[in-house]
C-alpha cells in the first residue's frame, strides 16, 4: 500500500477496479508525464494529466464557467436527489453493495438521522460494512456509526462499556 496525498492507496489493476465498480484506480506506476495519480476507469487518463489539461490554455476559467452554470447546477440537484450521487460515491470509496434498502431510522438506537449538511438538508444514514470482509451489515446514524469506530469494532471493548455503565448507574 502507498500513500499518496497522505491517503492511503491500494494498487490495483484496471481490471479489478472494474470487477470492484470502482471508477478510479491507483496503479503505483507513472503515467506518461510522470504523474503518480489515481487514474480513470474508463479513459485510463490520470487525474494529474487532467488537472494540468484543464489548468492550461484557459481551459481552467472556461471549466468554472461550465460548473457554476444554472444548467449544470440544476442536473447535479437532480443527481443528488436521485440517490445516484450516493451510490456513485459509494462505488467510489469501494463500498459493498447494501442487500436492503435504507430505512428512516438507525439500526443500533431506532432514531432517524439528526446530523446536517450545510445547506440544512438532513444526512442521510451510513452504510455500515465489516472492515475486514468488506460485507454490508446495515444502516447507521452518525453518532452510532462513530461509536462502533472509535472502539474498532470491538466486541470486548463493547462489553466493558456496558459493564461499566451498569455499574456506575446513579
Amino acid at each position: 500500500m502507498e500513500f499518496w496525498y497522505n491517503r492511503a492507496m491500494e494498487i490495483i489493476s484496471k481490471k479489478e477496479a472494474i470487477n470492484k465498480g470502482l471508477i478510479k484506480y491507483y496503479s503505483g506506476k507513472p503515467c506518461k508525464n510522470g504523474h503518480l495519480s489515481e487514474r480513470r476507469v474508463n479513459r485510463g487518463k490520470c487525474l494529474g494529466c487532467e488537472k494540468m489539461f484543464y489548468e492550461s490554455d484557459g481551459r481552467k476559467e472556461s471549466l468554472f464557467k461550465y460548473n457554476n452554470s444554472e444548467p449544470r447546477k440544476a442536473h447535479l440537484r437532480e443527481w443528488v436527489k436521485s440517490g445516484k450521487a450516493r451510490e456513485d460515491k459509494r462505488k467510489a470509496r469501494g463500498f459493498p453493495e447494501p442487500t436492503r434498502e435504507m430505512p428512516d431510522v438507525c439500526e443500533i438506537c431506532g432514531k432517524p438521522e439528526t446530523a446536517t449538511h450545510k445547506s440544512g438538508t438532513v444526512i442521510s444514514l451510513s452504510l455500515d460494512h465489516c472492515h475486514e470482509t468488506n460485507k454490508f451489515r446495515g444502516w447507521l446514524c452518525g453518532k452510532c456509526n462513530k461509536a462502533l469506530g472509535m472502539v474498532q469494532d470491538n466486541i470486548d471493548t463493547l462489553g466493558k462499556m456496558i459493564e461499566y455503565l451498569k455499574e456506575r448507574a446513579g
